[in-house]
């Protein structure tokens, strides 16, 4: 919940976004945001100190991620990118990893010479000057005189069929080259396994033996449970030379079947070693080795280079067997056990662990009615049931009566598993606070894992891998590439005083640690506005701790002003009451999600901003706490605590705009699953909340307003009486994300920009910031909103478009300032227009805060559009200098305050599907931190 303390050390506090733990601590918040210096997330955001997130992000200083993104100084990832686990005890929900004796080496001595890279690389001045990175790209060349053999497929729709995914198409078109094996003459027999199928067509190193050739098969409807028909048809093929850059889907598509030979399972764009499992000390968690690969044409010391990018990343499988946990849904459930282990177990990725033999990933399709001792109908032995067969290849003794699942395996095929073998490729919260224990991937461990995959790719199977990329002509080369890069100039922080702005270098004495220092003589201009408040305390504490806050909000001379405190007895209570001038607080005993989100949707609806806190904030050791939490509150209120000067970041820009100001636009996506219950049938729904946050900068003046719209998606069966009542409530189309934002982004533009002119703040420059969680919406993005926006700005208004991917796979390292032999994260400020995928034209990558764990990354920019006269640099500074805005955090993040912010309201509003409006005079605050 927001700011959850684990015992420890310090804790945390916020409201979903404010801080969890302090130093050497514990904490964290729950499905909540920053902690530091303890704790952690689950599905949250970042934690500073301790912690980890659990399909989270960010983890600062703590924990680590499942299916996760970054943790800054703790912590570790699965599917992920390391995180350090710091001292002290366990946090709430996805909290608190730590102690000593990590995974991975040797976790201190790693962290140590990144604080002290950190503190070297500022005392050596590598600031507004070059730098050189180490990349996780190697050479990739192409021999131009081999040929090779694409044979473009065709595909035949009978009956009125929909047309196929490509995933279907792949397996389409493997079924037919197994077919064509079969019916080719025994003199023209080919090698079936150098051939790649992509769906839509058919690579081969050689000629096949049937070049004209067709193959009728049919696919099971989801939708009313009916069977369509297609017939695929190969034609003489193309001949052709690979190339990176002309035939870069096919080039990938090669070398992702090379990888395959070492990493067997596909999952998305990500090959798993499922052989190779290794068990966690306690024996609940499997850890496996896994590789990213792309081929990509990018610029490396100024030259257009084709490279292939690898990067090394853990995954991770529950050690517990679908079996046990089947077992304890039955024990849970006393009625409609058989609808409860569908919609415990349907759509789930799981995997079977044999250690020596090949395991495999599935999806799990349904709970069959199958048993175990019934024939498993192999092709040698149809009478052969499943017990005989598992205790005769594995040595498992199955239960007779054991019910199996029906599963799809990653080539599109059914079949019937026992739920003995089976492990679910996700954790429980539990279990993820183990994973900062497990991995740590600083950059010399990383790139020796890369290293070694490379090795493997060449020696295992007596090179099978290599020789099937040679066998296309394709070659790799041996190290890694260095790109030129550049560190920003320190950026300029002002701090409101009596008499104007106090100038804080955030590169200064205190080896960048952050500028809490600078914040005592914080004080807003202006006059203060009386809040009545609301006050629901569980804790015994909260009048106390409120008073703390009020006194604080006082020092800092901030626009909120609580008074008038109204006691409330019940959470009933508590949602009843409404003032259109109000400050609601809840101090809570526990953490609860579901309280949690219902007090924030009543609040929200009745017009109250609200601030609510788990912790025990009122010790004398809390105070710094106490202090954070009252910049959070002074900034719903509307008013960032500290600014940039605008004009000093872009000067061309602001010459040319004179008074007027410029409106920057973050943009992000929450996403999130939601259960629809029948009585026939459970449906699982894709649910999206679209968030805007506008800021209207003019010089050092930053005033902001918001919005956000609730999109459904998709809906899938988890369960359902009948086929028919399956087939009648599943969707088959619905928006992706990117069209979601995309379609959204006129009606906010217009509402902001009539907003601002209707205060009197006339725009002139218009810089549109989305985030974006994949290349393929990073190209829809470019693809629909550069000619929105041109299309919407008349005269002499500037623009530019810019799309960001945090989480991305190109990793960048420094040498060590005192270790030459050693590589470290790049600093903050560090940019490179090197290393960029060249399909994306314009783009850059930015460090926009320092790291000392190992899963570091800079974020990837795309400039889809501007106006020659929004100069790049400028926009890079912009960007930079955002980075340290946000209202509660003294120091960068990895994104810049727009991004941020909208990055956190989408985050939070996606569980709030009651806001379905926000009321207006909260459109003007901050209300999301």
């Amino acid at each position: 919940m927001e700011a959850q303390r684990g015992r420890g050390g310090r804790g945390g506090y916020g409201d979903f976004g404010g801080r969890g733990g302090g130093r050497g601590g514990g904490g964290g918040d729950v499905q909540g945001y920053r902690g530091r210096g303890g704790g952690g997330d689950v599905q949250g955001y970042r934690g500073r100190g301790g912690g980890g997130d659990a399909q989270g992000y960010r983890g600062r200083g703590g924990g680590g991620d499942v299916q996760g993104y970054r943790g800054r100084g703790g912590g570790g990832d699965a599917q992920g990118y390391r995180g350090r686990g710091g001292r002290g005890g366990y946090g709430d929900f996805g909290g608190r990893g730590g102690g000593r004796g990590g995974g991975g080496g040797d976790r201190f001595q790693n962290q140590d010479r990144e604080k002290s890279a950190i503190v070297d690389f500022a005392r050596d001045k590598k600031y507004n000057c070059p730098l050189e990175a180490t990349c996780n790209m190697i050479p990739i060349k192409f021999d131009p005189k081999k040929d090779v053999f694409a044979y473009i497929l065709s595909y035949e729709m009978k009956d009125g069929a929909p047309d196929l995914q490509e995933g279907l198409k792949e397996r389409a078109s493997e079924e037919l080259l197994r077919r064509m094996r079969k019916e080719a003459p025994a003199d023209k027999s080919f090698d079936i396994d150098l051939c790649v199928c992509t769906g839509q067509c058919i690579l081969s190193p050689q000629r096949l033996p049937i070049e004209e050739f067709k193959h009728e098969f049919s696919v099971k409807s989801r939708k009313g449970n009916r069977t369509q028909s297609y017939v695929v048809t190969i034609a003489r093929p193309d001949v052709i030379t690979m190339d990176g850059e002309k035939y870069r889907n096919e080039v990938n598509s090669v070398v992702g079947k090379a990888v395959q030979v070492c990493f067997g399972e596909k999952m998305g764009g990500k090959y798993v070693d499922i052989r190779a499992g290794t068990a966690a000390p306690g024996g609940r968690i499997a850890t496996f080795d896994c590789v990213v690969p792309k081929v990509v044409t990018t610029t490396v010391k100024g030259a257009q280079v084709a490279a292939l990018q690898l990067d090394a990343l853990v995954s991770v499988a529950s050690a517990q067997n679908c079996l046990e946990l089947l077992e304890d849904v039955k024990r849970r459930e006393r009625r409609g056990v058989n609808r409860a282990i569908a919609e415990r177990f349907a759509r789930k990725k799981v995997c079977t662990i044999f250690h020596g033999h090949r395991g495999a990933v599935y999806t799990v399709l349904e709970i069959s009615d199958k048993k175990a001792k019934e024939p498993a109908e192999l092709r040698k032995d149809p009478d052969q049931t499943f017990v005989q067969y598992f205790a005769q290849k594995y040595g498992l003794q199955l239960m007779p009566e054991q019910t199996l699942f029906k599963c799809r395996t990653s080539s599109g095929k059914k079949v019937l598993v026992p739920p003995e073998v089976l492990y679910e490729m996700s954790l429980s919260e539990q279990d993820r606070r183990q994973l900062p224990l497990l991995c740590s991937l600083y950059p010399n461990e990383r790139m020796q894992r890369v290293k070694k995959a490379i090795g493997r790719l060449k020696q295992e199977s007596d090179g099978k891998a290599i020789k099937m990329l040679n066998s296309y002509g394709i070659s790799l080369g041996e190290n890694f590439f260095t790109v030129n890069g550049n560190v920003l100039p320190p950026i300029e922080v002002l701090v409101p005083q009596a008499n104007g702005y106090k100038t804080v270098q955030t590169l200064g004495g205190n080896t960048q640690q952050g500028f809490v220092r600078e914040l005592g003589g914080l004080r807003h201009p202006g006059d203060r506005k009386s809040m009545e408040v609301v006050l629901y305390d569980e804790s015994q504490q909260g009048v106390q701790v409120l008073e703390a806050i009020k006194n604080q909000l006082a020092k800092m001379n901030s626009g909120v002003r609580p008074e008038h405190v109204q006691h409330v007895a019940s959470l009933n209570d508590a949602k009843k009451l409404a003032s259109k001038n109000a400050f609601a607080f809840a101090f809570l005993r526990r953490p609860d999600k579901d309280v949690y989100r219902s007090l924030k949707a009543t609040w929200t609806n009745k017009d109250l901003l609200s601030q609510v806190v788990v912790k025990d904030l009122s010790g004398p050791r809390e105070i710094p706490i106490v202090m954070a939490v009252a910049q959070q509150v002074s900034a719903k209120g509307g008013q960032l605590n500290w600014v940039l000067d605008i004009n000093k970041l872009c000067p061309s820009v602001s010459s040319k705009i004179g008074s007027a100001g410029v409106l920057i636009i973050g943009a992000d996506i929450g996403r999130d699953l939601r259960e629809l219950r029948t009585e026939e049938a459970t449906l699982e729904q894709d649910v999206y909340t679209v968030a805007f946050v506008a800021f209207h900068v003019c010089g050092t003046r930053w005033e902001t307003y918001c919005n956000h719209y609730h999109v459904d998606g998709r809906k899938r069966s988890l369960f359902a009486q009948s086929p028919q009542t399956e087939g009648s409530t599943v969707s088959e189309k619905a928006s992706m994300p990117s069209e979601v934002l995309s379609g959204k982004l006129r009606d906010f533009l217009d509402e902001a920009r009539r907003h601002f002119l209707d205060r009197g703040l006339q725009t002139s420059a218009v810089l549109l910031l989305r985030g974006c969680a994949s290349e393929g919406e990073l190209l829809s993005a470019k693809e629909h909103d550069v000619d929105l926006l041109s299309g919407s700005l008349k005269g002499n208004v500037l623009w530019g478009v810019v799309a960001s991917q945090r989480y991305q796979h190109t990793r960048f390292a420094a040498v060590t300032p005192k270790e030459p032999d050693t590589l470290c994260n790049v600093p903050r400020g560090f940019v490179t227009r090197e290393g960029t995928d060249s399909k994306f034209g314009e783009s850059f990558f930015l460090n926009g805060a320092n790291c000392t764990l190992g899963h570091a990354r800079a974020t990837f920019y795309a400039v889809l559009g501007r106006k020659p006269n929004f100069p790049l640099a400028e926009i890079q500074a912009l960007l930079y200098g955002m980075c340290f805005l946000y209202p509660n955090k003294t120091d960068s993040l990895p994104l810049p305050l727009p991004l941020k912010c909208a990055s956190e309201y989408a985050r939070k509003f996606v569980y709030l599907r009651g806001v379905d409006k926000l009321p207006r005079e909260l459109r003007t605050k901050l209300h999301y931190l």
